[in-house]
């Protein structure tokens, strides 16, 4: 590996191995299903990871003021709890949460 070139090349992919991957990954994947690459799957992987999301960046913001916070779980199983008890039928919900 006396090749500087060879060495940057080398160094570059084991510090960005899971970006590289990543990449390849979806370039896989958009040749076997074309419509991967397209805004409606966008969308649709947007809209089913949107709560993961909100809650993601909330932790973030805790951890980056350097604050440990070990209840966003215990948030996501109230929110499942609530949302479950809301899809049962419109009802039953009213009853429990007339304000909705």
């Amino acid at each position: 590996m006396g090749n500087p070139k060879l060495r940057r090349l080398f160094s570059f992919f084991s510090q960005h191995a899971i970006y590289v991957f990543l990449i390849l990954l979806i370039i896989i994947i958009a040749f076997i299903n074309p419509g991967f690459l397209s805004l409606t799957c966008l969308r649709d992987i947007l809209l089913q990871c949107s709560t993961r999301v909100i809650i993601a960046v909330g932790m973030f913001c805790i951890l980056l003021t350097g604050g440990v916070d070990l209840g966003a779980g215990r948030v996501v199983g109230f929110a499942a709890v609530i949302s479950a008890s809301l899809l049962q039928t419109a009802e039953y919900s009213r009853r429990f949460y007339p304000n909705l």
